[in-house]
């Protein structure tokens, strides 16, 4: 058999992911280790787990074109270079949809996406689909929970348990959240069966994000200072997860 590959897999989601699939033999890709999946040539893989990409909205902005080539160029090289069985692609679910209330797979649209970062999983996506490799997409929502210590990119519930005072952008904002131990179970359900297609990974529930970091700010005892939103954030999103529940996803 083939061995089993996992990009990005130093990052939050891959870390805990590393863990869940002990004590399967896995090959690791991560820029934290110095390798660039997109070095990557002449491999053999019976699964591709793609966790591997610049995450941040907000930096988008500034790096606009460094996001297009790792995030969206980068995986035409990966695949064109190397021969995979399954790619498990990890995609977002809360920047492609804009404004949404249960957004469903079929509402994602380039015009929707509203950062350099939402644009550039959006292309992956096509670039996937037009590619002979068999896959499974996964849209996910706001990951939260587990280790945050190796979480780098930004995420909610990460700074309000730990930042000093917390700071919020907006406020009126709501988003969908997943758990990070549920989106690894996720991934290992894609990866190893015959399950292939698109799908939302979340909860279907949106939580407005300054009730969040109210409750997080008095159990702390911490002060919460609240700032304007962010461009390149969308105000609600929470997604319809019903065609992975049917598939067995969830």
């Amino acid at each position: 058999m083939d061995p089993i590959l996992v990009t990005g897999s130093h990052g939050y989601i891959g870390t805990h992911l590393r863990r869940h699939m002990e004590p399967l033999p896995v090959a690791t890709c991560d820029l934290k280790e110095g390798q660039d999946y997109r070095q990557l040539t002449g491999g053999r893989y019976s699964v591709v787990i793609h966790l591997a990409a610049f995450v941040s909205v907000i930096e988008s902005f500034e790096k606009a074109p460094e996001y297009y080539r790792n995030n969206a160029v980068g995986v035409q090289d990966f695949l064109t270079n190397n021969e995979i069985g399954k790619l498990v692609f990890v995609s977002t679910g809360g920047a492609m949809y804009g404004n949404k209330h249960l957004a469903r797979e079929e509402d994602a649209a380039y015009r929707h996406c509203l950062s350099p970062y939402a644009r550039s999983k959006f292309l992956a996506e096509a670039i996937i689909r037009n590619d002979k490799t068999p896959h499974v997409i996964l849209r996910l929502a706001n990951v939260f929970g587990g280790d945050d210590l190796v979480r780098g990119e930004a995420a909610v519930h990460a700074h309000f348990a730990n930042d000093n005072p917390i700071v919020l952008y907006g406020g009126r904002q709501t988003r969908d959240f997943i758990q990070v131990s549920e989106v690894c179970h996720v991934i290992w359900k894609a990866a190893f069966s015959d399950i292939i297609g698109t799908y939302n990974i979340g909860s279907g529930i949106e939580t407005q994000i300054g009730d969040l970091a109210t409750d997080f700010s008095t159990r702390r005892n911490v002060p919460l200072v609240v700032k304007e939103a962010r461009s390149g954030e969308v105000d609600y999103i929470s997604l319809d997860c019903s065609k992975a529940r049917n598939a067995g996803l969830l």
